[in-house]
């Protein structure tokens, strides 16, 4: 049995959405809200995506951290992390 390309691209696309949840902090229905996604939907692709092997094994593991802007005149880039920043 082959596993279309399509279901490949779902599963890679709720497995990001599930990180991005997890890291995020906020409650499902609150992520769901935020990000337009059906609740339901939501639960169907956790649990599908828990109890499922993942087709493809990644190669690298991707951590994604919450990132704070803040608007002001100044063009530079500063990046703060752990307390020490570096621009």
């Amino acid at each position: 049995m082959t596993t279309s390309s399509t279901s490949i691209d779902k599963q890679t696309l709720w497995r990001e959405r599930m990180a991005a949840w997890e890291v995020s902090g906020l409650s499902q229905p609150r992520f769901c809200k935020q990000n337009n996604i059906s609740y339901s939907t939501f639960g169907y692709w956790r649990t599908r995506l828990r109890n499922k092997k993942p087709i493809e094994q990644p190669t690298e593991l991707y951590h994604f951290l919450p990132v704070n802007v803040k608007n002001d005149d100044n063009n530079a880039l500063t990046l703060k992390i752990n307390d020490e920043t570096f621009s």
